[in-house]
C-alpha cells in the first residue's frame, strides 16, 4: 500500500395524500449521509464525503463511471502485509483506512487525466508520472513570504534553541514553504471525495467501522470532554521534551480533559488514520470531538493550555 496517492444525490417520491385522493404530493427523501457524517473520526481523508449507500453485494467503494474496490480485494490488502500477529490485528481493526489507501491512486489518476486534457499541449505521462505532474501543479500554486515565516517562528519558538528570527529567517523561508506544499498536497489528496461522486457500502461500513472506533483516541473523543493527543514515539528528542508537560496535564487537567499519549510505533495504522507524518503531533479535540487545533513538533504548555481553553477548558 501506498501513502501518496471520493458525493451527494436524491429523488422524488411522489406519495398519495389519501387512499380517495386525486393528487399526490411530491415528498423529498432524505440525501444520503457521508462517511463523516455517520461515522465521527473514522476518516479525515480521501473518502470522507463518500456516501454511505447499499451497494450490490461484494463491493466497498464505488466511484465515478468505473472505479471499484472489492471487500476482498481490502482483506487481500490487509492479508499481503508482513506482519506479525498483534500488528495483523491493528491492520484489520483499520480496513476503512486500507479502502482509503486502495482509493487514492485510481481516483488521483482519474482526476489527473481530467487536469491534463485542460492543459495546453495536454501534459504528456500516465500512471505514477501523471499524478506527480498534477501534484506538482497543486504544489506551485503555494507562496510564502517573511511574515508566514514569522509565523511559524512564533509557534514554534522553542525549537530554534534562542536564535533570533532574523539570524534563521533566510533558511526558514523555503522550508515553510515546503511545509505548506505538503500540506496544500496532503489536503487535495484528502479532499478527493468532495470533487469525485464516490459510495461506500452500509454494510461494510457497519462491520469495519465500529473495530475502528473503539480505539482509544475515538473513545476520548466521543466520551463529551474536550481530549488532548500527543502522538510520538520513545527516543524521539522532542517527543521526550513532551512527556513531562504531558504528565502535568494529566494532573491538573485530566478531569477536565481527556490526555492522552499514542505511541506511534504500537498504533501505526491508527496513527495514519489521523494523519500523523511526522512526530511528535499534538491534536485537540472539543468537546463535541470536532478537531480544533493540531501541532507538530515541540509545543509548549502555555501554548497547549491557550488552545486547550479555546476548546472550552477552564
Amino acid at each position: 500500500m501506498t501513502d501518496r496517492t471520493a458525493t451527494l444525490w436524491a429523488f422524488c417520491i411522489c406519495i398519495p395524500l389519501a387512499l380517495t385522493a386525486v393528487s399526490a404530493v411530491c415528498a423529498q427523501p432524505e440525501e444520503p449521509k457521508t462517511v463523516a457524517e455517520v461515522y465521527m473520526g473514522l476518516s479525515s481523508g480521501p473518502l470522507a464525503q463518500a456516501v454511505v449507500v447499499d451497494l450490490p453485494d461484494g463491493l466497498a467503494m464505488h466511484a465515478g463511471d468505473d472505479i471499484t474496490i472489492t471487500r476482498a480485494r481490502v482483506a487481500e490488502a490487509i492479508a499481503a502485509e508482513p506482519l506479525d500477529k498483534s500488528k495483523r490485528t491493528l491492520l484489520e481493526a483499520e480496513a476503512f483506512y486500507v479502502l482509503e489507501t486502495l482509493a487514492v491512486e485510481p481516483l488521483m489518476t482519474s482526476e489527473a487525466r481530467r487536469w491534463a486534457a485542460q492543459q495546453p499541449g495536454n501534459p504528456a505521462g500516465s500512471g505514477d508520472a501523471l499524478i506527480d505532474s498534477y501534484l506538482d501543479h497543486i504544489a506551485d500554486q503555494v507562496t510564502v513570504d517573511e511574515d508566514d515565516a514569522r509565523a511559524f517562528y512564533d509557534e514554534n519558538e522553542g525549537m530554534f534553541g534562542g536564535q533570533s528570527f532574523e539570524s534563521v529567517k533566510d533558511a526558514l523561508v523555503p522550508f515553510v514553504l515546503q511545509q505548506k506544499q505538503q500540506d496544500a498536497v496532503r489536503a487535495h489528496i484528502g479532499s478527493l471525495s468532495s470533487r469525485t461522486p464516490v459510495k461506500v457500502d452500509a454494510a461494510f461500513l457497519a462491520q469495519v467501522a465500529p473495530k475502528a472506533l473503539a480505539s482509544v483516541v475515538d473513545q476520548a473523543r466521543r466520551s463529551g470532554r474536550p481530549s488532548f493527543v500527543d502522538f510520538g514515539a520513545d527516543g524521539c528528542q522532542a517527543c521526550e521534551m513532551m512527556k513531562p508537560i504531558i504528565g502535568e496535564l494529566e494532573q491538573t487537567h485530566g478531569e477536565r480533559a481527556n490526555v492522552l499519549m499514542v505511541q506511534v510505533r504500537e498504533q501505526p495504522y491508527l496513527s495514519s488514520r489521523y494523519g500523523v507524518r511526522a512526530i511528535p503531533v499534538q491534536v485537540i479535540f472539543d468537546a463535541e470531538g470536532k478537531e480544533v487545533y493540531r501541532h507538530t513538533g515541540f509545543l509548549a504548555k502555555d501554548r497547549i493550555l491557550e488552545h486547550l481553553g479555546t476548546a472550552g477548558v477552564e
